[in-house]
């Protein structure tokens, strides 16, 4: 007797998105909000048991041609500024408006922050990917960024830096508590410095760490010195959120 032909298995990234497409409003807490959390995460955390990390590792892979960065392997750690950010330069095509748009729409698929919409934010988007034009001036994606966003990108004066709200930021945020400075995920050693709002980001942080958690306005700021290593940055910060909400993991407060 024939059988059906068994539909081939999902693959981790597939996995992950399908995961992730399960969305709630953490701006109205419910009753069931925790439970709902826990559950993304838990079934978030199976699902990187799955994933290609040979692919996700290397995300800058996947960037178009120019973008890329010898500088910056698979393996290469979430360091601190080696020197002064160059604006990007553009005599070889390469337009900074292109390369935000480029990363936002990575960061969306990734599910990093919600795609831009213009009648949701009345005061610019609270979410974005900024990059260093040569005249030394960012550019956005989106365009309309909320000024505190914005000023505190010009404050830190990075080449490029992406703001994220996800699921998995959400899910750290609320456990933070009023005293905290910061987060340490004891299986890596990985700390992540906490910030009360986003006047109080400055430039000084560049030299001690590649990205900040921002208490009043719910985000991670993520930066780096070269566009191409951007996506590399995020995913390893990331990998270190799930690290702080994964049952294979305890939540340190300093």
């Amino acid at each position: 007797m024939d059988s059906k032909p068994q539909e081939p298995a999902p693959s981790g990234l597939e996995e992950r998105n399908s995961i992730q497409l399960q969305r709630f409003d953490f701006s109205t807490p419910t009753d069931d909000e925790p439970s709902k959390n826990r559950e993304y995460v838990s079934s978030l955390s199976r699902a990187m048991q799955n994933w290609d990390h040979a692919q996700l590792s290397r995300p800058h892979s996947l960037m178009p041609r120019q973008y890329r960065s010898s500088e910056h392997g698979p393996n290469r750690p979430v360091s601190h500024r080696s020197s002064a950010p160059s604006p990007t330069n553009s005599s070889d095509g390469e337009s900074p408006a292109m390369m935000a748009k480029y990363i936002s729409q990575r960061a969306i698929l990734l599910r990093w922050f919600e795609a831009p919409d213009e009648k949701s934010f009345a005061h610019g988007s609270p979410t974005c990917v900024a990059v260093k034009a040569a005249d030394a001036e960012h550019v956005f994606e989106p365009a309309d960024v909320n000024p505190a966003l914005a000023n505190a990108i010009r404050r830190l004066d990075e080449c490029v830096v992406l703001a994220m709200s996800s699921q998995i930021t959400a899910s750290v945020i609320v456990l933070i508590t009023p005293q905290q400075k910061s987060l340490t995920v004891d299986e890596t050693g990985a700390r992540l410095p906490i910030i009360a709002s986003l006047e109080d980001v400055g430039s000084a942080l560049v030299y001690a760490t590649r990205a900040c958690i921002v208490r009043k306005e719910r985000i991670v700021l993520i930066w780096s010195d070269d566009p191409g290593a951007i996506m590399t940055v995020g995913n390893a910060v990331e990998k270190q959120l799930l690290g702080l909400v994964s049952p294979k993991f305890q939540l340190f407060k300093i």
